[in-house]
């Protein structure tokens, strides 16, 4: 009989590997997918973390990573891992270029705080904005329109081990951040198709939410986010996998 986690990992590889997206069906299995990810638990991967005191201020002085990652499997179908954020952590904001994504959370407490991207036709870069390019080097090279994507921000979200399974499309909460609540927290991603660094169809990228942060900002506002190199601050940790093996349906 298979694992909780292996049939999370057969349901995803059969939608990403079978069904076109998009189709009349893709929702449809998709949200099979999502049922079964709601249901797993840290016991079913054979998962438990903790940081000894040391090791927490070894973090909160910058020498140790704040993140931690456990692979489970990474194929030209799909990845599919254990991502911890330490306490006090966060893993900056990111996107998933044409990617989809599933994450439940199994230890721990998470804050989602998601972008989705919008059209930047027709708005003008806010004042304050330009001012700061005026003083920076991108006002050298004169693209600092394309240095940006303006996207539309989602109410923050708080997750823990009682919540179902998150959804992010290339469309709808693609850019996010993901940041540990009073303790590590530790969450299953599942990631189709997966980065593809190799050859650059599909790169991590990182940005930083330029817009004012006034009083009468809303979920409404378009948020300026300028892309930035990854941040010096954000690595990972490597754990090993002692749960049930994956094998491909």
């Amino acid at each position: 009989m298979a694992s909780p986690v292996q049939k999370v990992f057969q349901s995803a590889y059969r939608v990403f590997s079978r069904v076109t997206v998009g189709s009349s069906g893709f929702n449809d299995h998709l949200r099979e997918v999502i049922v079964l990810a709601s249901k797993l638990t840290a016991t079913d991967v054979n998962f438990s973390f903790h940081d000894d005191p040391t090791t927490q201020r070894e973090v909160e002085e910058g020498d140790r990573a704040p993140a931690v990652y456990v692979h489970l499997w990474e194929d030209r179908v799909l990845s599919m891992g254990i991502f911890v954020v330490r306490q006090g952590c966060r893993i900056p904001l990111h996107n998933h270029p044409n990617m989809h994504g599933v994450c439940k959370v199994i230890q721990g407490t998470v804050r989602v705080n998601s972008f989705s991207t919008v059209s930047s036709v027709g708005l003008e870069m806010p004042k304050n904005i330009k001012q700061d390019l005026k003083s920076s080097v991108l006002s050298l090279l004169k693209q600092e329109q394309s240095q940006f994507t303006t996207a539309s921000r989602h109410q923050s979200v708080t997750l823990t081990t009682d919540d179902p399974a998150c959804v992010l499309s290339p469309s709808v909460g693609n850019i996010h951040e993901m940041i540990s609540v009073d303790g590590p927290a530790a969450f299953i991603d599942i990631l189709a198709p997966p980065y593809d660094h190799t050859t650059g169809e599909r790169i991590c990228q990182y940005y930083m939410d330029c817009s004012e942060d006034t009083p009468t900002s809303s979920d409404n506002q378009v948020h300026w986010l300028r892309r930035i190199p990854a941040p010096h601050s954000f690595w990972c940790d490597s754990m090993e996998y002692n749960g049930p093996p994956l094998k491909i349906p």
